[in-house]
């Protein structure tokens, strides 16, 4: 026996269901991205041996410091470019040299294969030893590692006014003091190691820790200018 089929006006009510259920979906579809935006992008995940981002941007100061030409570097030379920056000195014995050629193979990575999105970057190294770092002194050290590397220092207190905000340290270490001198002028500068990463807006953002790899480096930064650059 064939099942009773619906009345005329049934199937009509059925019909004006489905057709309002489909111009609710659809209406749906426009409405809800207007209201609670895209579809949030997935953040790459950074290797934090590596790369550790900042939970805010910290503002470079803008103190009047000298180049290795000679010229005034300030908070200017800072905009416009990703900038890796590290605080040191040329007589450092050791960790110096392994942080700038760190630093030098990091720029040729940058070279060789470039960040997908295009972008200036430059890498910038801050002498804490003004009584003994001539600008001649900090020229010859930073360009044996990679010659497009820029030297810059200032007096003690310009130095400590950009470097604190930023997290960056350093001591005199080394012969007994001689009224507020180490003896012969002779010491050693125990001095934070971390390489700071700044926006091209002038901000330090993110931080890359000690022991330096490279490679490692290479790949945090391209990915996160995929994800900040503009």
């Amino acid at each position: 026996m064939n099942p009773q089929k619906p009345p005329k006006s049934g199937r009509k009510l059925i019909l004006v269901a489905a057709l309002a259920g489909a111009v609710l979906i659809g209406l749906s579809t426009m409405l809800i991205p207007k209201f609670i935006g895209p579809a949030a992008t997935q953040a790459p995940v950074y290797n934090t041996e590596a790369f550790r981002p900042m939970p805010g941007p910290i503002p470079v100061p803008n103190v009047a410091l000298t180049d290795m030409h000679g010229k005034p570097f300030t908070a200017e030379n800072f905009k416009g470019k990703w900038t890796f920056l590290y605080f040191g000195y040329t007589l450092c014995p050791d960790v110096c040299p392994v942080e700038l050629t760190a630093l030098a193979h990091v720029a040729q990575d940058l070279r060789a294969q470039p960040p997908s999105k295009p972008v200036d970057w430059q890498m910038v190294f801050i002498s804490v030893d003004p009584d003994r770092d001539t600008l001649e002194k900090i020229k010859q050290f930073v360009t044996y590692y990679d010659p497009a590397i820029i030297g810059a220092t200032g007096t003690e207190p310009m130095l400590r006014d950009i470097a604190t905000p930023l997290g960056a340290g350093w001591e005199k270490t080394g012969l007994e003091m001689d009224n507020g001198k180490m003896a012969g002028g002779t010491y050693f500068i125990n001095h934070t190691t971390t390489i700071f990463l700044v926006n091209p807006a002038g901000q330090m953002v993110a931080v890359f820790p000690t022991p330096h790899n490279p490679s490692l480096m290479a790949t945090a930064f391209k990915q996160w200018i995929s994800h900040h650059a503009k």
